[in-house]
């Protein structure tokens, strides 16, 4: 098993349930199939002959397909892994195959948790043993308990089910501070210029403080809630793609989806608060024709603005693949060296994103007639600009410091609990 682990480290998507499934197959095959687990109700267990022969002759030929693209027995794992990375297309074929094995192993152990569930119910796994050997009793009460643990999962669904971490209640937490700070800051100093080139005259500061905070929560704190709680469901479901490992071809429509939901959702908020602030301006007398004409002005100067807020929760979804990934990148020394390189990476995209998506949003303005933008259009792309990389900057930097600082705890606490340095393990060689 730490033979294949090592030679698929780096070649399947989800090295944690690869492990997993590894370890349920060759325990159920000492266990079962090797007779090493005295079984109770013989006669019962006799209907089942033909599957367990199905499924032992499946695992047969699963360990045979390991075995030889593990290179087992050789040593020749690591020369594999070289040459793997010395031709791309060797090496997207080689991880093709292992993401098949992975695949397979993962049906694999899901039939054998089958097979034992329709042992428990038929009373061919009991909890107690009938034998008179203490020793034997012994061993049966402890490979019980580690039955019902592999078990836990079909027997109790709601007690036992497999919870898969994905950061993403506390992402969201510091996210929204974050940006409910900025903005704030932005309001009370750089954001009374900037509401003076939109009004033409100085604005109260309460009044800019609210509409900063409204505006940023709309189109930066609904799409990450929408993109992380979409990530979360794919997570749980075992159905994320992880962006910093899968191939492009497989994260790619997950990624469209989810951007083009929160998106959606944003500028779906944005819209509906115009057209109620419309109808409390025209008491709710406008016919279709002008509602209409409203709706579509609001998504050509909204719309655009929305796009932010998912560009910044794809970023920090990026991140969070590349943290459950290990990239090389989150392990600079200082730590604080890797929450800079990320901010001032999700600086320079949110800085381009936000001038961007002001300009569309200066052009929807416009009328027919213009031709050019004015010197308060140009103004006005600076600051947003500016705006968008002072929250990408201190989100990322935020969410990137929270994360290196769970693992330095997580790291300090298992140092705490074994004292000793334990032994290296021997390579398969030795």
């Amino acid at each position: 098993m730490a033979h294949y682990q090592a030679a698929a480290k780096d070649q399947v998507s989800e090295p944690e349930d690869f492990r997993l499934d590894l370890e349920l197959i060759f325990a159920i095959s000492a266990w079962i199939f090797d007779r090493k687990l005295k079984l109770a109700n013989a006669s019962a267990r006799e209907r089942f002959q033909q599957l367990e022969e199905a499924l032992h002759k499946r695992l047969d030929q699963l360990i045979v397909e390991l075995d030889d693209r593990s290179e087992y027995g050789s040593g020749g794992t690591k020369d594999a892994a070289v040459v793997g990375t010395g031709d791309a297309s060797l090496g997207e074929r080689k991880r093709a195959t292992w993401e098949r094995l992975a695949s397979d192993a993962d049906d694999l152990a899901d039939d054998l948790c089958i097979l034992l569930a329709l042992y428990v119910e038929h009373e061919i796994i009991i909890a107690s043993s009938t034998t008179s050997d203490e020793d034997n009793a012994h061993q049966q009460f402890v490979a019980k308990k580690k039955l019902d643990a592999f078990l836990g999962g079909l027997l109790h669904p709601h007690t036992a089910a497999g919870y898969r971490r994905s950061y993403a209640t506390t992402t969201a937490l510091w996210a929204l501070g974050v940006v409910l700070f900025v903005s704030l800051f932005w309001s009370l100093l750089p954001g009374r210029y900037e509401n003076e080139l939109v009004w033409g005259e100085p604005v109260d500061a309460y009044s800019r403080m609210l509409s900063c905070i409204f505006y940023a929560f709309n189109n930066y704190c609904i799409p990450m809630i929408v993109t992380l709680a979409l990530r979360d469901a794919g997570l749980q479901s075992r159905r994320w793609r992880n962006m910093r490992l899968a191939h492009w071809t497989l994260w790619l429509p997950q990624t469209v989806l989810v951007a083009f939901a929160s998106w959606a959702v944003a500028a779906t908020f944005v819209m509906g608060l115009q057209l109620w602030k419309t109808g409390f301006d025209t008491g709710w007398a406008a016919d279709s024709q002008s509602i209409w004409v409203i709706l579509r002005s609001s998504f050509e100067y909204n719309a655009p603005t929305a796009a932010r807020g998912v560009v910044l929760s794809l970023v920090v979804a990026f991140l969070l693949d590349a943290w459950s990934a290990r990239a090389l990148s989150l392990a600079l020394r200082p730590t604080y060296f890797s929450s800079l390189v990320w901010a001032l990476g999700s600086a320079i995209i949110m800085a381009f994103c936000g001038g961007l998506t002001r300009y569309f949003t200066a052009w929807s303005a416009k009328s027919a007639a213009a031709q050019s933008l004015d010197a308060i259009d140009r103004g006005l792309i600076v600051y947003s600009a500016l705006f968008s990389a002072l929250i990408g900057f201190f989100v990322v930097f935020c969410v990137t410091a929270v994360l290196l600082n769970q693992r330095s705890s997580s790291e300090r606490l298992r140092t705490a609990q074994v004292p000793g340095r334990a032994a290296p393990k021997p390579a398969p060689a030795e």
